[in-house]
C-alpha cells in the first residue's frame, strides 16, 4: 500500500522540491483485548508521518508516554523486518510513512485540505487513510458561522462560571466540532479535575489528558465514538489544564479551531478565576486551613513569563502552607523575584509573608530600586509586625542583558545552573540580617549583589524545608539530591514548570509521613532571543 504525494507544482508555475514536515501518529493497546488507542503529534504545518501499532503491547507507563519513532522512508507504508516484532505475548505490528507536501502555489490547497483521513478509527486493513492533502475534498460542515461565534465570545464576558461547561460545547458546535470539556489541574498537579461535576478526574501522570499537560503538546485518541483532541489550556506561561475536543474527523482545520478554542477558554477561566469561588474551588481535593488561605489569596500565578524568560514555583503543602511564600512580576523588560520564610507556621507567620509581599510589590509599582525595595518591607515588618520577621532572597533581573542584582536577607543563597552543573558558590554572599530585623541589626544600608547570566542559565531560590526534608529513617534529601534532581530534569529538556512539579513530587514521597516544614522552590530561567536575523550560536 502506497502513500499518495501531494502536488510538487501546479500547470502553470515552475516545480517545486518536496517538503518534509512532521506527524506521528499511534495505536497504542493498553490492556489485554483488542481495543486500540490513537495517538497523533501534530505540528503547526500538519502531518505527514505516521507510525501505527496494533495487538497487545505493555502498559503506558505513567511518567514516559510513548514517544512514536520519526520515520525516514518516503516510499510510503514500510514494515519493518520480523527480527524487529517482539515475542507473541507482547505483538506489536508497525507501520510507518511520510507523507511529502510541496511549498509553493499547491501548499494552499495542502493546508486546507491535509489529513482529511487523518485519526479516522482503524478499517477492515487495520491503517488509517492518509489522502493526498493537496486533492481531499472541500468539507462543507468545515465553514463557520462568524456571527454565532462572535455572539459567543461576547456572552463568555458575562456568563456565569457554572457555565462555562455548556458554552464551550456551544463554541465547539461553531467551530465544527463535536464537544469540548474544560479539566483544571489541581493545586498538587496531580489531578486534571473536569468543571463538569458528574466526571471523575483524571491522572497528570497516567493518561494521555496528563500528557498533553505535562509536554504542553496536544494528543489524540480514539474513544469508539469519535476522536479526542486533548489541548493544553495555557495563559501565557502558566499551565492551567486540558480541554478535551471530540470530533468526527481530524484535518488541520479543525486542529488550529482546537488550538482556538482553548486559547480562547484558557483566558475565559482566568478572568473567571478572579471572582468565582467555584472554579477556586473546583480543582481542590482537600480543605485548605486558613492561614493558607490567606497566603494564597496574595501568591501570583504559578508560572509567568516572555519569550526572553520564564519564572516558576511550587509550594508545599498546598493545603496547610504557614509562612513560605514566593513572588515573581515582569516591569517592562526586567524580571522581579522573591522567596520568602516566614517564622514559625502558623497564622501570624503568613500574615508576616503577606505583609511583606504586599510592602514589595507596593514599592516595586512606585519605582523603586532594589534596595528601596527590600527597606520598605524592612519598616513594614518593623511597624505593622514588630515580633516577627523572615528570611527571603530578592532579584531583579534584566532580560535584555542577562544582569542579575540580587539581596539575600538571611536565606540559603540561590544556586545558578549553567551547562548542566551548579556553578558552587557563584550566587553565595556575605549573611544580612532576615527582613524586619534589619533596623535593629545593621542601621546600613543593604548589600545588592551582582553578576550576568548567560543564556540558557536557570537560577534557583528555595527554603530550607526542601533540603531539610527527611525519609523515614531520618535521612535528609539533600542539596546533592536537589541539585542533582533538577540538572537531570534540564538534560532531559523537561521545560522549568515541569521539571518543579517533578520535583516537588519527589520531595514529597521521600517524606512518607508528610512534609515536616514548608518547601517553596521558584526557579527563573533566561532564554533571550537573538536580533532578528541573527542566528544563535550552539551551546558550548
Amino acid at each position: 500500500m502506497s502513500v499518495p504525494r501531494a502536488d510538487t507544482g501546479n500547470e502553470d508555475g515552475p516545480q517545486h522540491a518536496p517538503q518534509e514536515h512532521t506527524l506521528n501518529i499511534g495505536f497504542l493497546n493498553p490492556g489485554q483485548g483488542s481495543s486500540a488507542q490513537v495517538v497523533v503529534e501534530l505540528t503547526e504545518e500538519g502531518p505527514v508521518a505516521l507510525t501505527m501499532s496494533t495487538g497487545r503491547s505493555p502498559p503506558l507507563r505513567p511518567a514516559s508516554p510513548p514517544t512514536p519513532r520519526p520515520c525516514r522512508h518516503r516510499g510510503g507504508l514500510r514494515k519493518p523486518a520480523p527480527t524487529t516484532v517482539p515475542a507473541p505475548d507482547r505483538n506489536r505490528l508497525e507501520l510507518q510513512a511520510v507523507l511529502l507536501t510541496a511549498p509553493g502555489p499547491s501548499s494552499a490547497r495542502a493546508a486546507e485540505g491535509r489529513g482529511a483521513g487523518i485519526g479516522v478509527r482503524l478499517g477492515a486493513e487495520g491503517v488509517i487513510p492518509v489522502p493526498d492533502p493537496s486533492r481531499a475534498p472541500a468539507d462543507p460542515g468545515a465553514a463557520v458561522d462568524e456571527r454565532l461565534l462572535g455572539e459567543l465570545i461576547t456572552e463568555a464576558q458575562i456568563v456565569l462560571p457554572v457555565d462555562l461547561p455548556a458554552l464551550a460545547n456551544r463554541c465547539a458546535a461553531a467551530l465544527g466540532l463535536n464537544t469540548a470539556l474544560i479539566y483544571l489541574v489541581d493545586l498538587q498537579q496531580w489531578l486534571l479535575v473536569p468543571l463538569d461535576e458528574s466526571l471523575q478526574p483524571l491522572p497528570v501522570d497516567a493518561s494521555q489528558a496528563g500528557w498533553a499537560y505535562r509536554t504542553v503538546s496536544p494528543r489524540v485518541t480514539d474513544d469508539g465514538d469519535a476522536l479526542v483532541v486533548w489541548v493544553p489550556l495555557v495563559d501565557g506561561a502558566e499551565r492551567l489544564g486540558v480541554l478535551a475536543v471530540r470530533t468526527t474527523t481530524l484535518d488541520g482545520t479543525r486542529m488550529r479551531r482546537s488550538r482556538m478554542l482553548a486559547d480562547l477558554l484558557a483566558m475565559v477561566v482566568t478572568s473567571k478565576h478572579a471572582y468565582s469561588d467555584w472554579i477556586a474551588a473546583r480543582p481542590r481535593t482537600a480543605t485548605m486551613r486558613l492561614p493558607a488561605e490567606i497566603l494564597r489569596a496574595f501568591l501570583p500565578p504559578r508560572t509567568i513569563g516572555s519569550k526572553q524568560c520564564v519564572s516558576t514555583a511550587v509550594l508545599e503543602p498546598a493545603y496547610d502552607v504557614g509562612g513560605d511564600a514566593f513572588d515573581h512580576a515582569v516591569v517592562k523588560h526586567v524580571l522581579h523575584t522573591m522567596i520568602l520564610d516566614g517564622m514559625g507556621h502558623d497564622l501570624a507567620s503568613g500574615l508576616t509573608t503577606s505583609v511583606a509581599m504586599a510592602s514589595a510589590r507596593n514599592a516595586r509599582r512606585s519605582g523603586a530600586d532594589l534596595p528601596d525595595l527590600v527597606g520598605s518591607v524592612d519598616r513594614a515588618l518593623a511597624q505593622w509586625l514588630p515580633d516577627h520577621f523572615c528570611t527571603g532572597v530578592v532579584c531583579r533581573l534584566d532580560t535584555d542583558t542577562g544582569e542579575l542584582h540580587w539581596i539575600n536577607c538571611g536565606h540559603p543563597p540561590p544556586l545558578l545552573i549553567r551547562a548542566m552543573r551548579v556553578l558552587d558558590g557563584a550566587l553565595d554572599s556575605p549573611p544580612q540580617p532576615p527582613i524586619g530585623l534589619h533596623l535593629e541589626l545593621a542601621p546600613d544600608a543593604r548589600q545588592v549583589h551582582e553578576t550576568t547570566l548567560e543564556p540558557g542559565d536557570r537560577v534557583l531560590l528555595y527554603t530550607n524545608g526542601v533540603v531539610d526534608a527527611r525519609d523515614e529513617n531520618g535521612v535528609e534529601f539533600g542539596l546533592d539530591r536537589f541539585t542533582d534532581f533538577i540538572i537531570r530534569a534540564s538534560a532531559a529538556e523537561q521545560r522549568p514548570p515541569e521539571a518543579l512539579r517533578l520535583l516537588i513530587h519527589a520531595i514529597l514521597d521521600y517524606q512518607h509521613n508528610g512534609p515536616q516544614d514548608d518547601a517553596t522552590i521558584l526557579l527563573f530561567e533566561w532564554h533571550p532571543q537573538p536580533p532578528e536575523g541573527v542566528l544563535r550560536s550552539p551551546p558550548s
